[in-house]
Formats: structure tokens, sequence, C-alpha cells
């Protein structure tokens, strides 16, 4: 009996047995898979995924099960306008799983603001309003005060006051208070009454109002309101007043008056109780002026003597 036959020739792979390279027939068994495993991968709405699988390095061999895409889950969201403080979209569809959207910003608009300029009265604050015209938003600036009222010739009122009528344009108030009566003696046993503001004296005779009456405070400063003069043929009376009420002077005052009001006379101050003291001016172009000193006055108004000097 011979010896057996030796068989040599390919090696044997996954798919294939060895085979002789004498007879060309295979023989022995298949070789095992060279593996290598690969993790699972979820699928997404637009990618595939799959199962973990394995592979063979040598071969064709494997595991591999897709995964197919899921599709996007969408969700309708409603279109906002947008307005001046806030941004809005138009309508849109997001993907609940992932960050697909159609979403389309639309930026705030911005306030449009219109200018009104509102002017201050006699009664009223002015100010500047900005008024946004897509709402009522608004807001103001530039506040400016009220400019009170601006009362014209006060005149008596037959139950013991005055009234004026405020001369601003577009203002029909008229103005009330009572007189503030004041009694100085003039001569022996001669008294005059009169109120400062409207220039009704106790006889019934009224002072007349001297315009363009200017004062400058020397000392200390000017009371509120202005000055008011007012003059008869004997007698120059001075005083300060705001809204027909009477507002005390304090320190010296220098007043300026037209000169023709007093042309050709000498001034002597009165007190209250009747003594008298000379009261020097100046006089300067067609202006005269001079000092009064309220310094330790008790009543807000004075009263001159008015002397021709021919």
């Amino acid at each position: 009996m011979g010896s057996p036959e030796v068989h040599t020739g390919g090696t044997a792979s996954c798919s294939a047995p060895a085979v002789s390279t004498k007879c060309g027939e295979p023989y022995g068994g298949l070789a095992p898979h060279d593996l290598t495993h690969h993790e699972a991968k979820a699928a997404t709405c637009t990618d595939i995924g799959w199962e973990a699988y394995d592979t063979c390095t040598r071969c064709e061999y494997t595991t591999y099960v897709e995964i197919p895409t899921s599709g996007h889950n969408l969700k309708h969201h409603k279109a906002r306008a947008a307005n001046c403080t806030q941004k809005g979209w138009i309508a849109y569809d997001a993907c609940m799983n992932c960050s697909y959207s159609t979403y389309a910003e639309i930026p705030a608009l911005g306030h449009d603001y219109r200018k009104i300029i509102v002017e201050p009265t006699c009664e009223e604050n002015g100010y500047t309003q900005y008024i946004c015209s897509r709402g009522d938003v608004a807001y103001t600036w530039n506040p400016v005060q009220k400019l009170h009222h601006w009362f014209g010739e006060w005149t008596s009122d037959a139950d013991g006051g005055h009234s004026a009528n405020c001369m601003r344009k577009g203002c029909k108030h008229t103005g009330k208070t009572g007189c503030q009566n004041f009694k100085f003696q003039v001569e022996e046993n001669v008294s005059m009454v009169f109120c400062p503001v409207c220039g009704q004296t106790e006889n019934g005779e009224r002072m007349e109002r001297i315009e363009k009456a200017q004062a400058a405070a020397v000392t200390g400063k000017l009371p509120a309101g202005e000055v008011i003069a007012r003059m008869n043929g004997e007698y120059l009376s001075l005083a300060f007043e705001l809204s027909g009420k009477l507002t005390q002077p304090a320190g010296k005052v220098k007043i300026t008056l037209p000169a023709k009001a007093l042309e050709g006379r000498s001034l002597s101050l009165i007190a209250q109780d009747g003594t008298q003291t000379d009261l020097a001016f100046e006089m300067k172009g067609d202006k005269i002026s001079f000092t009064l000193d309220f310094t330790d006055a008790e009543i807000p108004a004075a009263l001159i003597r008015l002397t021709s000097e021919v």
C-alpha cells in the first residue's frame, strides 16, 4: 500500500474551502469570518440609521440592517406681526424632533414719532410731545412753566375790590381781589385813603397809572410782581403788585419814571403819620429816577407829594 497523497493548494477563505493544486478539488472546511463590530446609529428626520452590526474584513459578509429616516414631525406656528418694539414672524413650521424650521423673522419696526408742541398758557404748563403713529405710545420733553395771567389795568368794583382782564391772547380770565387800602396823613386834620393797585381813593377820585414805570434793586432783591405807579395832581403812589395783590419790597429800590409825568415838580416822601421828607431825584434825558428805602417799611406802599416849582 502506497503512501497517502499530499494535497497542496490555495488557502481556504470565509466563503470557499482550499483547492488542491494537483487535482483542483476542494478539501477541508471554510475559514471563519474576521469580524469587525459596528455600533448602532439612530435614524433622524433626514438621515438613515442602523442597528448594531458586524462585517468581515475579508469578504462582504455583514449583519447590517438599515433604519429609514423618520421624516419631520412638524408643528405649525401662526404669524405674528411686528410692532414698534417687538419683532414678528411669518407663519412657519418647525420640527418637534430636530432644528428644522421655516421661521423667518420680521424685525421690530421702531417708533414713528410725530412732534407736537403744546404751548404754555396762563394756567397750564407747556411741553413737547412725541406720539407714535402706530399707537398711543408717547412721551413728553422740554417742559415749559405756565405763564401765569398778565393782567391789564385794575379797576375798582362796587364791592370794595378791584378786577382786571388777562391780556394774553386767547385768555378770557378776569382776576378779582379785594383792595388793600392805606391811610396817610397828608395835611393837618386831612388824610388820604387809597388803594395803590387800582388807584381808587376814599373820596371817589382815582389816581391814574403812569405807564413805563421801572424798578431796580439797589440792595437786596425786588419782590415778585411789577412796580405800579399812580398819580393825581398832587400825589404819586408806588407799590409792587402781583395778580392784584401787593408784595412787600425789601431794601433800597431805584424807581425810574417818564420825566414828562413829573416835570417841573419837587418830591416829598410822606410817612403815614404825615411826616414829610424831601426826596432827591435825578433827571436824565426823558427819565427821572429816585431811590426809596423799604428796609424797615411797615407797609408795601409809598406816597409822594408833588409840589410845583413855579
